[in-house]
């Protein structure tokens, strides 16, 4: 029985990545997008706040999946939803 234990827990998952950028790249690039955002919570946005967003990423690298997840981030920082849906979205970013 402690053997089984033992050897359940040597497992290990990996997740690979799509992407074609090294992690350094990946990590340079995301610190890019981070720091082109504004550092300011209470900068104002032309939205109330609580409104549901509807975040489009167009004309990127293929990439655009990592930096939509930034930028969603930070509006969600400033008290903004962030969704995939246009269903229930108030307003429409577009990158």
């Amino acid at each position: 029985m402690y053997c089984l234990g033992l050897l359940s827990a040597c497992s290990a998952t990996q997740k690979i990545t799509n992407s074609a950028r090294t992690a350094t790249e990946q990590l340079l690039l995301s610190e890019a997008i981070s720091r082109s955002l504004s550092k300011q919570i209470y900068s104002p946005l032309p939205m109330p706040k609580g409104a549901i967003i509807k975040l489009d990423v167009t004309g990127l690298t293929p990439d655009k999946d990592m930096a939509k997840g930034v930028v969603a981030a930070w509006l969600g920082l400033l008290g903004y939803t962030v969704q995939d849906g246009a269903e229930k979205a108030t307003h429409r970013i577009t990158l």
